[in-house]
């Protein structure tokens, strides 16, 4: 399992050591941190787009590698994190001394009877409480007989024939794998199980068999360039029909919307931008919404910090804006009283 990316999660380390007057760069000096994060056993069904998918009734041991000082001792801690809160602790070693080390917790299985998405953090600290590095890693928990792309097939019939449990119809033929697999019988990852050239969703619009490569053979070349002139004609007619009615309805619907809409003040539009995303955002995603100029954002934030409107919080290169009482919650850390 590959390493995650350094979350929101982070942002508690930098507190602490903000308050403790260390720098934020200290971290980047010094070679202590948590180096590796793995996850075997029966409980892992794949890994995909920076997510482990696991399976919640089986079990895993979680493997964390790290580096630190050989004379220090840490303690290594992985919880579920969940919603900016941490909900239940997998593991936690204590007083561990090793300058590259690894520590192993066996876990039964998922500690929720739930699905969805769901975080795993690791935590090293030394054994006085000294944050040295938090990770965070994305976990889709799945049930073995529930259905995460509703394509008819089971979590566990899509592993078993090595096909993607988030994509309904992986070769985009217009049919969902689960039809395929079970009405038809056709290839649900080739969009042309007989080779024939008409992909599986046409033939069966045509009402032949998609897995009959005679098909193509047995159509006349008369009634099939009459049937797709038909239906190019038919559909010419309706996008012409479709767009007609677009352009007769177009002024009127764009007059309403002009005489409903505010006129907004540029610090309005930042506030609720902010409103509209739970009260914070990075300035980055401002930059990007208003598509504004990078220096128009800054002055204008700059402007309102001052004037009390907002507040702002730095991270390293980034800022997140936010509204009183919006910062964010994973600044935190979540093993603090």
């Amino acid at each position: 399992m590959t390493l995650a990316r350094r979350g929101l999660a982070l942002i508690g380390v930098l507190l602490v050591l903000a308050a403790l007057g260390t720098p934020a760069w200290g971290l980047a000096a010094n070679q202590e941190g948590v180096t590796d994060v793995e996850l075997s056993g029966q409980a892992v069904a794949m890994n995909q787009n920076d997510s482990t998918f696991v399976w919640k009734e089986e079990s895993f041991n979680l493997s964390v590698s790290f580096a630190g000082e050989e004379t220090q001792q840490y303690d290594i801690c992985a919880y579920r994190y969940n919603d900016g809160n941490q909900s239940h602790t997998l593991g936690c070693t204590e007083n561990v001394t090793a300058q590259n080390g690894t520590v192993t917790f066996p876990v039964d299985a998922w500690p929720v009877n739930e699905t969805g998405r769901d975080t795993l953090q690791i935590v090293m600290k030394t054994s006085d409480g000294t944050p040295t590095d938090v990770e965070t890693e994305s976990m889709m928990v799945i049930a073995r007989d529930g259905d995460l792309d509703g394509d008819g097939l089971t979590n566990q019939e899509e592993l078993n024939r090595e096909l993607n449990m988030t994509d309904a119809d992986m070769d985009k033929d217009g049919l969902s794998d689960g039809t395929e697999v079970k009405n038809y019988g056709t290839d649900p990852t080739d969009p042309d199980t007989d080779g024939d050239g008409l992909r599986d969703g046409l033939e069966l619009q045509l009402g032949t068999d998609p897995a009959d490569g005679s098909t193509v053979a047995k159509l006349s070349a008369g009634a099939l360039v009459l049937g797709v002139g038909l239906i190019a004609g038919w559909m010419l007619l309706k996008r012409r029909r479709q767009s007609e009615d677009a352009a007769a309805a177009e002024p009127e619907a764009a007059d309403e919307e002009a005489a409903d809409e505010p006129l907004l003040t540029d610090e309005q539009r930042v506030i609720q931008l902010l409103e509209d995303n739970d009260g914070r955002m990075k300035q980055a995603a401002i930059v990007d919404e208003t598509e504004w100029s990078k220096a128009k954002v800054s002055r204008l934030l700059s402007d309102m910090v001052d004037e009390g409107e907002i507040e702002k919080l730095s991270i390293g290169r980034e800022n997140i804006i936010h509204l009183e009482g919006h910062g964010p919650e994973a600044a935190k850390p979540p093993y603090s009283e």
